[in-house]
Order: structure tokens, then sequence, then C-alpha cells
């Protein structure tokens, strides 16, 4: 059986016509941004918690998947990595998270946050505070 080398971009999914560029696929329309940042920068605000003006398409700050929230609270769980974070504030959600002066992060203009697991917010989730 023979190997056969298929190359495409991941920003338009079409396949890629540039050779020897890495920013450029040389389709017509594609600027090289990955769909899901569109998605992102124009998805609704809405309010949660009572705290208003918060994306309601967020991605999760571990893996990137795509998070929709229709209702519920802050607290998510991502389906994909099993990260534990605030839909408000991308910070881990646990011990030390306050649910009253959370604030609300910017719109995503990245998919990861490639610090997730070295950042100070991220103690251990369970601990038990005596």
């Amino acid at each position: 059986m023979r190997d056969v080398r298929y190359e495409f971009c991941w920003a338009c999914q079409r396949p890629w016509k540039c050779s020897g560029s890495v920013r450029c696929c040389g389709n017509d329309g594609c600027d090289g941004t990955d769909p899901r940042i569109r998605i992102l920068a124009v998805a609704e605000t809405m309010t949660i918690d009572g705290i208003r003006g918060c994306p309601s398409i967020r991605a999760c700050p571990r893996c990137g998947l795509l998070i929709n929230l229709t209702d519920g609270c802050r607290h998510m769980t991502c389906k994909f990595c099993k990260a534990e974070f605030c839909f408000i504030c991308l910070r881990r959600f646990g011990v030390g998270h306050s649910l009253t002066a959370c604030a609300i992060a910017p719109v995503q203009t990245t998919l990861v946050d490639p610090m997730w697991e070295q950042r100070a917010d991220n103690a251990h989730r369970w601990c038990v505070i005596l």
C-alpha cells in the first residue's frame, strides 16, 4: 500500500496550493485565521450568575474546544480534556475562586492558554481549607 500525502489548510479546510509557505494556503478569501477565532469574536453576550456582558461562547483554555453556554452556571468541565474552569474569567475553578468578584476575561484571540498547567490559579482544586 502506498502512502498518499494530502496537504490542506487548517483555517479554510481546502487543499493547500502554495509551496514553501507556512502562512498562505493560496486559496481565495483565506487569511489563515482559525475559523474558531472568528466564532469567538462574534459571539453574543449574555448574563451569567448576574454578571452581564459575558461572551456566550468560549474556548476551553486547556484544549481549545468551543463551548456554547446557553444556560446554567459559570462552572465548566470540558467534555474533551476535563479541565474545570470559570466561563466568566477563564481561570481554573476551585478553591479561592471568587463567585462575586469574578472579572470578565476578554474575548479570546487564541484557542488555548499555553501556561494553563503552570498558572498560579491552578492550585489543587479539591483542597479543603479548614
